[in-house]
């Protein structure tokens, strides 16, 4: 304990300096994610070229199909980080039933709609507005419908639920995504919303910490649970101001 008005001061400018370094990590983190991205974007561009004029044999041809794959999969990594680390924005009122209907149909162009066959998306009539920052919502329930489109597999099953739902004194919008995949095991639920942990053999482990993180710096919560599809069931609740 501080005994003295310099011991006190000495104290205070050390408990400054402890809370600023997650700050400072965050901003070299994002600050090292700008600098590699344009030149993973250039060697991403360039080897797509090279695939496209030479003519390599099936095995070299097969390890330019890897290299390209993983580079990809790093410049995902990078964008994940540049997600957490951005500055917040000015928060505005989201309808989030339109936002995911909007979303499911992006992602049926992707692929020509084969992605989004089995997604159905239901929602209560007259849903409150929630308060945030739309672009980082919209990213959120991205995350959440990709993964689960995924995870579900060519002729499976997502469903979407939103309905409104108050939690103490807030009320609130739930929105529930359930999949017809191969499900979490419990004892992995808690660790999938680690950062860089993930099921999938080229996944980044980045998409569900980061739609935790966005949940939390709006107030709500995100959790997994089983499935009534067979798979997983994420429910994501958000305040409504």
């Amino acid at each position: 304990m501080p005994t003295s008005t310099a011991d006190s001061a000495r104290a205070e400018r050390g408990w400054v300096r402890r809370d600023a370094a997650p700050r400072t990590a965050d901003s070299l983190g994002a600050a090292l994610a700008h600098e590699i991205r344009n030149p993973l974007t250039a060697l991403i561009h360039s080897l797509t070229l090279l695939q496209s004029r030479l003519r390599p044999t099936d095995s070299e041809a097969e390890l330019m199909d890897v290299v390209v794959d993983e580079a990809r999969r790093l410049a995902r990594m990078v964008d994940g980080v540049l997600q957490v680390s951005r500055p917040a924005r000015d928060r505005a009122p989201v309808a989030l039933e339109e936002v995911t209907t909007a979303l499911v149909g992006l992602l049926g162009h992707r692929e020509g709609g084969r992605d989004t066959a089995g997604v159905a998306v239901s929602a209560e009539a007259d849903l409150p507005r929630v308060t945030g920052e739309p672009d980082r919502l919209r990213q959120l329930l991205w995350n959440l419908l990709r993964n689960a489109v995924e995870a579900a597999g060519p002729g499976g099953r997502v469903d979407v639920r939103l309905r409104s739902l108050r939690e103490g004194e807030r009320e609130g919008v739930l929105v529930e995504v359930s999949d017809s995949g191969p499900g979490i095991p419990p004892e992995r639920r808690e660790r999938v919303f680690d950062a860089f942990e993930t099921t999938k053999p080229r996944g980044t482990g980045l998409g569900l910490a980061i739609a935790r993180e966005v949940a939390e710096t709006h107030g709500g919560r995100i959790e997994l649970a089983d499935s009534r599809l067979g798979g997983a069931r994420v429910a994501l609740w958000l305040p409504q101001g």
